[in-house]
């Protein structure tokens, strides 16, 4: 009996064991399916900000003139008109949510909740949207939140980053908030502890526009700064060489033009020169072992050298043996001293003109500097006058606000229209006597504090114009009142 129940003593220990390590192995488990299902969902939020990032670039690549200030979803969709622009599909809406994203309140975002912020500068427009901070799980500091997470926050970024396109169009630049994590203290106890520095690295925002820094296409704002090489399919390169530009490449640069010339301010240096024909006013010519080629034997001035010499004995000769000739030629040039005298007396009044044109020419000079001082005052007397700005707050953004506080249809005291198709449409519904009536679709459930106000810019006086609108929460079929029932 004793040996029996040893043994079973030794078996029960051994299924402790068994069901111990049957434990560990399924915590394990457990654990890796959560982790696994976190970064599938944070995938999605990854595709979720891509969507609404490149839809914002698509925007304001489209909108140039677009004035600085806040933008909401409403701008980049318009889904009650079937042919608005939608540079957002309209199977996103307001209340289409980013997983484990959180604004600075602690309340999760949806796309109805983020806004564009867009500044215009000299070179152009750019935005910055702020997607918030992505939290899940514990709440170990105590705040009532989850707690930040960088890992999936990274997730996040990594897939939205990999949807941004290469051209101008569809191309955004995603960034945590905090991008230095060197020195930041992790342990709460540590009085450098700065719980705003741990949240940023979890914190994800985008900038679009052709003002975004590390833009994969070139840029000709005036603000772009060549610091590599452009290398072409054919293997030519255009590679900067100092301060000069140096193009290599196996091919031939060729230069076509039908009209203008290639002016080279400085020299032409060349291992060879190949030109069908040239028209050179000065040629220099030095090259070590003398000039050879095709049509240089021109420059050999020996035979008209011999030529003219003979030339000159044959006139000389001439000369001399032709005393009549020489008498002639003096009584010609006597002949010809009245035209002389005539032109001599031209050329003084030519130089009497230029004399009197140079004076009136120096009165011009003093009357154009005169009116230079004239214009830099009146340009000192600009400088300093304020510049008109957006006026706040806008329509869209008075509409988005109350949207989200569940009133979705107004009246523009304006415009005097609704939206959504609530005013104007027909129905049909049940009088008070019981039969089927046509009515008209009306708005109710007003908004307790109407009337809100939005401004907008009078395009006439150019000043900003306050005006009523008043939100309503339902949309319901009015039906007309029945004098009497039969």
């Amino acid at each position: 009996m004793s040996k029996n129940h040893e043994k079973g003593a030794i078996t029960v220990a051994e299924s402790l064991i068994a069901i111990a390590v049957g434990l560990a192995i399924l915590i394990l488990f457990t654990q890796s399916k959560v982790s696994q299902m976190e970064y599938e969902k944070a995938t999605e939020a990854g595709h979720a900000v891509a969507a609404y990032a490149r839809a914002a670039s698509i925007w304001i690549a489209h909108s140039p003139s677009v004035p600085s200030g806040s933008y909401a979803i409403d701008d980049l969709q318009d889904c009650s008109d079937p042919n608005g622009e939608r540079f957002l599909p309209c199977t996103y809406d307001a209340q289409t949510p980013i997983p484990y994203a959180f604004d600075a309140a602690g309340n999760p975002i949806t796309f109805g909740d983020l806004s564009v912020e867009v500044s215009v500068s000299s070179g152009a427009a750019g935005g910055v949207i702020d997607f918030g901070i992505f939290r899940s799980g514990d709440d170990e500091n105590g705040d009532s939140l989850p707690d930040s997470r960088p890992d999936l926050a990274a997730k996040v970024l990594q897939t939205a980053s990999m949807q941004s396109a290469a051209g101008v169009l569809s191309f955004f630049v995603l960034e945590f908030v905090e991008d230095n994590p060197a020195g930041i203290i992790l342990d709460r106890s540590d009085s450098g502890f700065d719980q705003a520095r741990v949240d940023n690295l979890s914190r994800i925002r985008a900038r679009i526009g052709a003002t975004a820094e590390d833009a994969p296409f070139l840029r000709i704002d005036g603000g772009n700064e060549m610091t590599g090489s452009l290398v072409f399919d054919n293997g030519m390169q255009i590679t900067q060489s100092g301060t000069g530009l140096s193009v290599t490449g196996s091919g031939d640069v060729e230069i076509q033009t039908t009209t203008g010339n290639l002016a080279v301010a400085g020299e032409i240096k060349a291992t060879s020169l190949n030109a069908d024909s040239a028209e050179i006013e000065a040629l220099s010519v030095m090259p070590a072992d003398g000039v050879t080629g095709e049509g240089f034997d021109r420059f050999n001035q020996a035979p008209d050298i011999i030529r003219i010499d003979s030339d000159i004995v044959g006139l000389t000769r001439r000369v001399s043996q032709s005393e009549s000739d020489t008498q002639t030629n003096r009584t010609n040039i006597a002949s010809n001293a009245a035209e002389i005298s005539r032109l001599t007396g031209v050329a003084n009044k030519n130089a009497s003109d230029v004399t009197a044109l140079t004076a009136s020419l120096a009165q011009t000079n003093q009357k154009i500097n005169t009116n230079t001082s004239k214009i830099l005052s009146l340009s000192d007397k600009l400088t300093g006058l304020p510049t008109e700005s957006a006026c706040s707050p806008s329509k869209s953004s008075v509409i988005a606000k109350m949207r989200k506080r569940g009133y979705d249809y107004h009246f523009d005291t304006n415009s005097l229209t609704g939206s959504s198709g609530c005013f104007g449409t027909t129905c049909t519904g049940l009088d008070r006597c019981g039969d089927t009536v046509r009515g008209t679709r009306g708005v109710t459930s007003p908004w307790s504090n109407n009337p809100e106000r939005y401004s907008y810019r009078d395009s006439t006086s150019l000043t900003c114009r306050s005006v009523n609108i008043n939100f309503y929460r339902d949309c319901t079929c009015v039906i007309p009142r029945a004098p009497s029932c039969k």
